[in-house]
């Protein structure tokens, strides 16, 4: 309706008061949230069933809000996001966030809570998922293993025949990677890709090939 935060809010407010419902769905543009305060405290955002940001990189903002609408068991959908040190959130409530694209950085959290996060994000089955890519803490390759191992991931086919391409820039197959895939459902499969530093593996993305 408007791409400036007070027009929205009032907009909303009048047209709540006018037909004395609440809204079911809301959906934020890209620039219409300015003071993240105000609106983390507005009473639609935090009970709407169906809450759709176009675009967002406020962490904490992200954060507390994702912990406070989990609390009411309701879902955020954030087109693209990008999360820093998820620290202060709970694996729950970090896992009732969808969205499209998604950068988090896992770096400063124990590996214990990417593993759950990670597992919980295959059983969620986000339809409109394309890729995350991901900072964690340096894991060995035996760590990287495991990780395949407990999610049931099999060993990725690097063959240069493969039947399904990246819909996204996607990393050189080279020698310092380790990769996985999943079957996603019968047209596409979701493919995990370890790249290392000196000091381990450090980075981690996940998307759908087709």
């Amino acid at each position: 309706m408007t791409k400036y935060q007070t027009g929205f809010l009032e907009i909303v407010d009048w047209v709540r008061k006018f037909f004395k419902c609440e809204p079911t769905e809301i959906k934020i543009g890209t620039g219409c949230i300015t003071n993240y305060d105000e609106i983390l405290h507005w009473e639609p955002l935090l009970n709407t069933p169906n809450l759709v940001i176009k675009e967002c990189n406020q962490s904490q903002f992200i954060l507390e809000m994702l912990e406070k609408r989990h609390e009411k068991k309701l879902r955020t959908h954030i087109r693209l996001v990008d999360i820093s040190h998820p620290r202060s959130i709970s694996i729950e409530g970090l896992s009732s966030l969808d969205y499209f694209n998604g950068r988090i950085n896992f770096q400063s959290v124990d590996s214990n809570f990417v593993s759950e996060y990670i597992r919980n994000f295959l059983i969620q089955g986000n339809s409109e998922f394309l890729v995350l890519r991901a900072a964690i803490p340096d894991w060995p390759r035996d760590q990287v293993n495991a990780f395949g191992t407990d999610l049931n991931l099999e060993h990725f086919d690097i063959n240069p025949n493969r039947t399904h391409a990246p819909q996204v820039d996607f990393f050189e197959l080279q020698n310092d990677i380790r990769m996985f895939q999943m079957r996603k459902n019968d047209t596409s499969v979701l493919v995990f890709h370890f790249s290392q530093d000196t000091l381990g593996f450090d980075k981690m993305a996940i998307t759908v090939w087709f």
